[in-house]
């Protein structure tokens, strides 16, 4: 992290992905399914013109330190996901 400022405590040199349950599958065999195929599919559109049909679909990374993933696996409602460099 030395590539980083030290007052960003924001910021993390580690992406992170969370799955979830909210489909058919489970939040784990989402994360198992990432694991085996090794890639993370871009399935949800997002933000403000998420129902227009121009929305192109996207998959959500974070870049939250790694001593803060709890608080966003509370958000996600979540404890599964892919971190990575």
């Amino acid at each position: 992290m030395s590539h980083l400022k030290k007052n960003w405590e924001d910021m993390s040199p580690w992406l992170v992905h969370f799955t979830d349950g909210k489909c058919s599958k489970s939040a784990y065999d989402k994360m198992m399914g990432i694991l085996s195929s090794q890639q993370i599919e871009a399935k949800t559109r997002y933000g403000f013109a998420r129902k227009s049909m121009h929305c192109v679909p996207s998959a959500c990374l974070s870049e939250i330190p790694l001593h803060q993933i709890s608080r966003l696996a509370a958000e996600r409602e979540s404890p599964y996901g892919i971190v990575f460099t």
